[in-house]
């Protein structure tokens, strides 16, 4: 065969060359749109993130989550400058209305940021596009919206039971913790990191078995820095000699003052 004149050999380099660059192309765009790994450089507001993969920066959209301006403070504090894992549910569409690839996002430690967004009470569950965890975040919002948790609190002051009497009150003698069950919450990681300090006032049901009924946190150092969920699961732990009345235990109301101080 005769050897291939000079065009030929320069036709076939830049053949070549555009294949070689389509195929590297084609990898980054399909490592981006795919999922993959990259930083998280912006947080725009509580349920988009801006991403940058392979050198370029894409806004992310938590599926599952409808948090805007007012849960983009928790996501700032949760995400910002970290590492995540982005991965795809395959009924999402590739990107929604406003152009963002909608994601499952992790951390590097494991946190399922669309889940912990929805638990801590930052975010309602986003049933505009289809995602197969629907039932799984909707449990989280309902466990949230029962304790009070993130911007559900003012909701669950709101439904503070009538017909039980304040314990030293009405006849009620007050309940009278069993010292030995006093567990100290454990400080939010979160909170430690930004310095945050100071009380947790909470309202609580002391019930008539001397358990921990519901709880309402009145106040705390910071809403979006994990106080909340942390003073709760102590709490909860906690046993009482209950209130009485006329000699009988009964239910009763009982405010409790949680101190946050950095050692």
């Amino acid at each position: 065969m005769p050897p291939p004149v000079r065009g030929e050999v320069g036709v076939r380099f830049r053949v070549i060359v555009t294949l070689s660059i389509l195929l590297i192309s084609s990898t980054v765009t399909m490592s981006r749109d795919g999922g993959g790994i990259g930083k998280v450089v912006r947080v725009i507001d509580g349920e988009t993130l801006v991403v940058r993969l392979d050198g370029v920066d894409e806004k992310i959209r938590l599926l599952g989550v409808d948090s805007g301006e007012p849960g983009s403070r928790f996501t700032w504090y949760l995400a910002n400058g970290r590492k995540v894992t982005l991965k795809n549910e395959m009924s999402a569409v590739d990107r929604d209305e406003k152009g963002r690839l909608p994601k499952y996002v992790y951390l590097q430690d494991g946190t399922f940021v669309n889940a912990e967004i929805i638990k801590r009470g930052y975010g309602n569950v986003d049933l505009g596009l289809n995602f197969s965890r629907t039932e799984e975040f909707q449990s989280y919002e309902r466990h949230a919206r029962q304790e009070g948790l993130g911007l559900f609190w003012k909701d669950a002051k709101a439904r503070n039971p009538e017909g039980i009497s304040f314990g030293g009150m009405d006849g009620v003698s007050k309940p009278v913790m069993v010292v030995s069950s006093r567990v100290q919450p454990n400080y939010p990681e979160m909170a430690r990191k930004t310095g945050v300090k100071g009380p947790a006032v909470l309202q609580i049901i002391v019930l008539k078995d001397g358990t921990v009924g519901d709880i309402w946190i009145l106040s705390s150092p910071s809403r979006d820095l994990g106080f909340d969920e942390a003073v709760i699961a102590a709490v909860r732990q906690w046993r009482f000699q209950p209130a009485l009345k006329d000699g009988t235990p009964v239910d009763a109301r009982w405010g409790v003052v949680v101190d946050f101080a950095l050692q």
